[in-house]
């Protein structure tokens, strides 16, 4: 006897018993969660049960009509799409692979069946057996590598929000706008801050900003220098940089690393720096207006 008569005959199992196939794997997590009181309740595992029968069925068919390999790849595809259904509809990695051992479970009691249907000898059954299992191992990659794929891009997404929101350049009057920084300031967003904010400065075709510095828990080499980097290219642009709420602890911090902020504008808070603009502001008015 041939591989391909077992391989036949097992897909033939799968192909016409897909009822009692799910039933048999509803059993096996019913004693799963019973023995080993795992986190599977009924909604998250009859999300995952529900893929069930395709799965079985894709194995099936695969056997019976098609080759290895085109059957690897279509089940890889199919193992895909699940896994980013039920990554999305919140499933964790660990409540899904908890699973997967009662699929190789049913799967290998399908084999022991047919193998003694059909007479084959135990070193084919083995064999057999060996693929079967290794299609369940290539079947835990492929749900691991998607289900890390999407939490790794969902991080990037709240990154990329988290530095929208860390870039909050407020216009307060014409032409004037503060730069409230909040935190404390790694590379990363260091980076982005100088980025966004001389885009920004732009579009909004600023001609004084303010940067407040007063809810910044710390102040470090690498973002003194961004800052400073920061500020020169806005000079560049034709836009006057002053900063507000240098706390004492922070100033200190800035003396001791040596960065020079002399001919930078600076402001014991806000409202001061706020009020300046704005008398300025308001003799400028008065020098333009037109003589009556």
């Amino acid at each position: 006897m041939n591989d391909h008569t077992l391989y036949t005959a097992i897909g033939n199992h799968l192909l016409n018993n897909d009822e009692k196939l799910k039933n048999r794997l509803d059993e096996l997590r019913q004693e799963t969660i019973q023995s080993k009181n795992l986190p599977l309740n009924t909604s998250t595992s009859s999300a995952v049960e529900a893929t069930a029968v395709d799965y079985f069925s894709i194995i099936g068919k695969g056997l019976v009509h098609s080759s290895k390999e085109e059957m690897q790849q279509q089940l890889q595809e199919w193992l895909k799409t699940q896994a980013e259904y039920l990554v999305s509809r919140g499933l964790s990695l660990e409540v899904v692979l908890y699973t997967i051992p009662l699929y190789r479970q049913v799967l290998r009691e399908v084999v022991l069946i047919e193998a003694k249907a059909v007479e084959a000898d135990v070193e084919l059954a083995f064999y057999v057996h060996g693929y079967i299992d290794h299609l369940i191992d290539e079947s835990v990659a492929t749900i691991s590598r998607t289900f890390v794929n999407y939490h790794v891009k969902a991080l990037d997404h709240a990154k990329q929000a988290m530095h929208e929101l860390s870039v909050p350049l407020v216009p307060i009057q014409h032409e004037i706008a503060v730069l409230p920084l909040i935190g404390d300031m790694d590379s990363d967003r260091s980076n982005y801050l100088q980025q966004r904010t001389l885009e920004r400065a732009a579009d909004m075709e600023l001609s004084n900003i303010i940067i407040d510095l007063s809810g910044m828990n710390s102040i470090n080499t690498e973002f003194a220098q961004h800052l400073l980097r920061l500020v020169q290219a806005l000079r560049l642009l034709g836009i006057h940089v002053s900063i507000s709420g240098m706390r004492p602890e922070l100033s200190q911090t800035i003396v001791q690393l040596g960065i020079s902020l002399q001919d930078l504008e600076s402001h014991l808070t806000l409202e001061q720096a706020l009020e300046k603009h704005h008398v300025y502001h308001q003799r400028e008015a008065t020098n333009n207006s037109p003589l009556l």
